[in-house]
C-alpha cells in the first residue's frame, strides 16, 4: 500500500477532527497527515514539502482560501486541491473550481463514502497528471534525440564523403596505380567506419520507431543472386567457400529488399568473419509450420558459440567474449539490428551453436500472399556486375553543384567533369539563385543542380523553392547526410526530383548523370523491350517503332521478357499488362531491381492510375498504340 502525504488547511479544531475521524476509516490508502491553521504556514508547508493531496478550508479567518489557493498555484504547487465549506452555493461552487479546485464539498454533508471518492478522484487526476507530463517529457526527449542523431549523421558524413570519393578517385587513376594496396587499406577503412555509422543510425531509428519498411514483390533469384555475387567475393579473400542450396520456394516475397539483403548480409559476413577454414553455406526454405514464411539457414564451420551466450549476441553492443573482440573488431551490433529488421519484417531469427564446430544462424521472414505462386529452387545467375567506374556515361550539358563545403564541391565537380559535363559550383543557396538567374540571362541553363540542404545564408530545402518557382523544369536533386525517417520524402515534397545520401556513391551519381543530363554518343541507338502477347500488335508496334530509329527487342510471355531483362540493359519497357503468364506488373518489378533508370511505359485499354505500381511508371499509352503516341515515347526516352 502506498502512502500519501495529506495537507490538512484548517483553522477550527472541532471540523479538522470530525474530518480526520473520518478519513481513518478509509482504508485504499495509507495517509500521513500535516495540519496547517492558518493561510501563511500552509503557503510554506505548499511549498517547501512534497504534498500529494491538500483540503483547503474556504474561509481561514480573515482570509479567504480562494486567494491562498491562486497563491499557491501561481508558486507552482500542481497537486490536488479539495475546497472545503460550511455553506452550499453554487456560486462559491464555481469560484472554487475556476481558481484550480479540484473538488468542492460542504461540510455537514460529508460521509465516509463521500470523502473517500472525492479523495480517490482527486489523486486518479494527479496521476494522469503526472503520466501525461512524463509522456510529454519523454517525446521531447526523444525529439531531441532525434535532432541529435540528425545533426551526427551529417558531421559524420560530410567528412566520410570527401575520404571515400578522393581515395576511390586515386585507386581508378592510373598515375596512382603505384599506392593501390595503400589507397584500398584508406578505404576499406573509411568504408567500415560508415558501415559502423550506419549500425548506430540504423539501431536508433528501430528504438525510436523512426525506420522506414517499404514492402513490395521481390523477385527472389535476383535478389539472392545479387547477395551471392558480392559475399562470394568477401568469403574468397578469406580462402572460404561460400555456397548455396534450395528447396522449392516461391518465385516473388513480398518485403522489403533494402532491409532482406542487410539481414541476410549481416548474417552471412557474421559467419565469414567467425570462420578461418571451411566454408559458410545458405539454404533457402519455407518453413515447415508456417506456409507464408521464407526461412534463410547460414551455417558455418567457425569457432561456435557457447549454449550460454546465444541469448546474449542478440543485444545490442554485445559481443561472445573479449578474444572475440581483439580477433574480429566491430560493433557487436549487426546481430541486434538484424534481429530487430526481422520482427519489423514480421519474422525471427535465432542460433544454434558447438563450439569449434560451427554455427547456423536462421532467418525466418514473412513472404506473403504464396498460394497462387510457383513454387521452385532459387536459380543464381551468374552474370557479372559491371563495375560504375569501368562505365562512365560521356555526358554533355551544364550542371551546378551546391555545397558550403569546399571539399565536397570540388569531389562532386570532379565526377562531373568525368563525364564530359560542364561544371560551376556555388557556396550557399542565395549564391546558387544568382548563378542560375544569370545563366538564363545569357541563354546557357543549367540541365541539373546538386544541392547540399544545410548550408549557411541560404539552406538547400529553402533555396528549392524559389527554384521551383522560377524554373519550374529544372532538375535540382538534394545531397544530404540527414538520412532519418520521413527525409527524402519531405524533401520531395518541397521540390527536389530526387535525394542521394553522403557519402555520396560515385555508381549513383554516374547513373544520376546518365538518367538527367543529354548523352554525347547521340547516334546510338535506344534499346526498347517491347512485351505483348498479341503477335500481330507486337509485330506491328515494332515496325512503327523502328521507324523512330530505335531497336526493338520483343518478348511474347513475362518469362522471356525476365530472362532478356537479366542479360541485357534496355533504355525503355513498354509493356502490356496481361501477360499469358503473369503481368506486367511483374516485369516492371525485375526491371527496376535490375535497371532502376529505365524508362517505363505501359501499354493498357484501362485506367491504372489507382493502381499501387502507378509511382514506377513514367507513362501509359492507351490501347489502340498508334504512330504518334510512340514519337511521342521515343521522345521522351531520349530526354530522359
Amino acid at each position: 500500500m502506498s502512502e500519501v502525504n495529506v495537507l490538512f488547511v484548517e483553522d477550527d479544531e472541532d471540523d479538522y477532527i470530525l474530518t480526520l475521524d473520518l478519513i481513518n476509516d478509509i482504508t485504499f490508502e495509507k495517509f500521513n497527515i500535516t495540519r496547517a491553521k492558518n493561510a501563511q504556514t500552509a503557503l510554506m508547508l505548499l511549498n517547501e514539502s512534497h504534498i500529494d493531496l491538500c483540503f483547503l478550508d474556504y474561509q481561514l479567518g480573515a482570509v479567504n482560501g480562494i486567494e491562498l489557493l491562486k497563491q499557491a498555484r501561481s508558486l507552482g504547487f500542481n497537486a490536488p486541491v479539495i475546497m472545503l465549506t460550511g455553506q452550499e452555493t453554487h456560486s462559491l461552487d464555481e469560484t472554487a473550481l475556476a481558481a484550480g479546485a479540484d473538488d468542492y464539498l460542504v461540510k455537514n454533508e460529508l460521509t465516509v463514502a463521500r470523502l473517500s471518492r472525492a479523495m480517490r478522484y482527486a489523486l486518479a487526476r494527479r496521476d494522469i497528471a503526472y503520466e501525461r507530463v512524463e509522456r510529454l517529457k519523454a517525446e521531447a526527449d526523444n525529439k531531441l534525440k532525434n535532432q541529435f542523431l540528425a545533426h551526427l549523421s551529417h558531421e559524420l558524413r560530410t567528412p566520410l564523403t570527401a575520404i571515400v570519393g578522393y581515395t576511390e578517385l586515386l585507386i581508378h587513376s592510373q598515375s596512382h596505380s603505384y599506392l593501390d594496396e595503400e589507397l584500398s587499406i584508406i578505404l576499406r577503412n573509411s568504408q567500415h567506419l560508415l558501415e559502423l555509422l550506419n549500425d548506430v543510425l540504423d539501431l536508433s531509428k528501430i528504438e525510436a520507431s523512426k525506420l522506414e519498411i517499404f514492402l513490395s514483390d521481390v523477385h527472389l533469384s535476383v535478389m539472392l543472386t545479387d547477395i551471392y555475387t558480392l559475399m562470394s567475393h568477401v568469403a574468397q579473400r578469406k580462402g572460404l567457400t561460400l555456397t548455396l542450396s534450395s528447396d522449392a520456394v516461391p518465385e516473388y516475397i513480398h518485403t522489403d529488399a533494402t532491409r532482406f539483403k542487410q539481414i541476410v548480409m549481416n548474417l552471412i559476413n557474421n559467419a565469414i568473419k567467425f570462420t578461418d577454414v571451411g566454408s559458410v553455406a545458405i539454404n533457402i526454405s519455407m518453413c515447415e509450420n508456417s506456409a507464408n514464411h521464407l526461412k534463410v539457414d547460414i551455417t558455418d564451420t567457425g569457432i561456435g558459440i557457447a549454449h550460454n551466450h546465444l541469448e546474449k549476441i542478440f543485444q545490442p553492443f554485445e559481443q561472445v567474449a573479449d578474444v572475440v573482440s581483439k580477433r574480429v573488431g566491430g560493433s557487436g551490433m549487426g546481430l541486434a539490428i538484424s534481429y530487430k529488421l526481422a520482427k519489423l519484417l514480421n519474422g525471427d531469427i535465432h542460433a544454434t551453436s558447438q563450439i569449434e564446430v560451427g554455427s547456423t544462424f536462421t532467418f525466418t521472414v514473412d513472404a506473403g500472399e504464396t498460394a497462387d505462386q510457383l513454387f521452385k529452387p532459387v536459380a543464381i545467375h551468374n552474370k557479372p556486375k559491371e563495375h560504375a567506374l569501368q562505365a562512365l556515361p560521356a555526358c554533355c550539358g551544364r550542371v551546378l553543384v551546391v555545397d558550403d563545403v569546399d571539399d565536397i564541391r570540388k569531389l562532386i565537380g570532379l565526377l562531373v567533369k568525368k563525364t564530359g559535363a560542364k561544371v560551376q559550383c556555388a557556396d550557399n543557396g542565395r549564391h546558387a539563385l544568382l548563378h542560375l538567374e544569370q545563366s538564363y540571362q545569357n541563354n546557357t541553363p543549367y540541365d541539373l543542380v546538386l544541392m547540399d540542404i544545410h548550408m549557411p545564408e541560404m539552406s538547400g530545402d529553402k533555396a528549392v523553392t524559389f527554384i521551383k518557382k522560377s524554373y519550374p523544369d529544372l532538375n535540382v536533386v538534394a545531397i544530404t547526410a540527414a538520412t532519418m525517417k520521413g527525409t527524402k520524402a519531405k524533401l520531395i515534397e518541397l521540390g527536389f526530383s530526387d535525394v542521394i545520401s553522403k557519402p555520396v556513391d560515385q555508381a549513383e551519381i554516374y547513373a544520376l548523370l546518365k538518367n538527367v543530363l543529354p548523352q554525347k554518343n547521340q547516334e546510338e541507338k535506344p534499346q526498347f523491350l517491347l512485351v505483348e502477347d498479341n503477335i500481330d500488335a507486337a509485330s506491328a508496334i515494332k515496325m512503327l517503332l523502328s521507324t523512330q530509329d530505335v531497336d526493338v527487342t520483343v518478348a511474347h510471355t513475362r518469362k522471356h521478357a525476365e530472362e532478356l531483362i537479366q542479360s541485357f540493359t534496355y533504355q525503355c519497357l513498354l509493356t502490356d499488362i496481361n501477360l499469358p503468364d503473369g503481368s506486367g506488373f511483374d516485369v516492371i518489378n525485375v526491371l527496376k531491381y535490375e535497371t532502376p533508370n529505365c524508362f517505363v511505359a505501359v501499354a493498357s485499354g484501362e485506367d491504372i492510375t489507382s493502381h499501387g505500381m502507378r509511382h514506377k511508371i513514367h507513362t501509359v499509352l492507351k490501347k489502340p498504340i498508334n504512330l504518334a503516341a510512340l514519337k511521342g515515347l521515343v521522345e521522351k526516352v531520349r530526354v530522359h
